[in-house]
């Protein structure tokens, strides 16, 4: 079984802002289309522990794993075509709160790799354009790390270190980016 600590959310969000900035344009190619996602299993296979960790059964990391590479797959591809309208469906209310917040946008503006560009960020659709479209166009999942039982970290490996690609929580049967 697997165990994971869980982040705060100030933590998570801080990453997910550097993440989102620190990385290169990279080179996409479009995926074919994700088929509907499973829903959940019927029984709870996430319990937490005596510490606060949660202890996921094989067969939900399994399936959660190959939904949560859907969701990546559908994303890369939206994300390469620039479908601004597409990507907002796979937002949480927090997410967009978070990003858009005007402590968080300054901080981004600050970024060198923005200033360098000229790029101010004074939006949701300008975070999509600039920071979100030329970095996270050609993501692959690696693992995943649960938070709770519908709470997921997206890793991928670069470098042979773990980056967060997402956070991922599941809102009515769908698994949306979150802080």
């Amino acid at each position: 079984m697997k165990t994971v600590k869980i982040l705060s959310p100030a933590m998570l969000i801080i990453t997910l802002l550097l993440l989102g900035c620190a990385t290169e344009p990279v080179e996409s190619e479009l995926e074919p289309e994700p088929a509907d996602l499973p829903t959940a299993v019927d029984e709870p296979a996430v319990e937490p522990s005596a510490n606060g960790d949660f202890e996921v059964t094989e067969e939900l990391y399994e399936q959660t794993f190959e939904e949560v590479e859907r969701v990546i797959s559908r994303l890369n591809e939206i994300i390469s075509v620039g479908d601004y309208e597409a990507w907002l469906e796979y937002l949480t209310p927090e997410y967009i709160e978070a990003i858009t917040a005007p402590e968080n946008l300054a901080e981004l503006n600050a970024s060198p790799l923005l200033q360098r560009n000229n790029i101010i960020v004074e939006d949701l659709q300008d975070y999509f354009e600039y920071v979100v479209v030329p970095s996270r166009a050609n993501l692959r999942l690696d693992d995943l790390e649960f938070i709770d039982d519908n709470t997921v970290q997206a890793i991928m490996i670069v470098r042979d270190r773990r980056a967060i690609l997402y956070l991922l929580r599941r809102l009515n049967g769908d698994w949306r980016i979150s802080v």
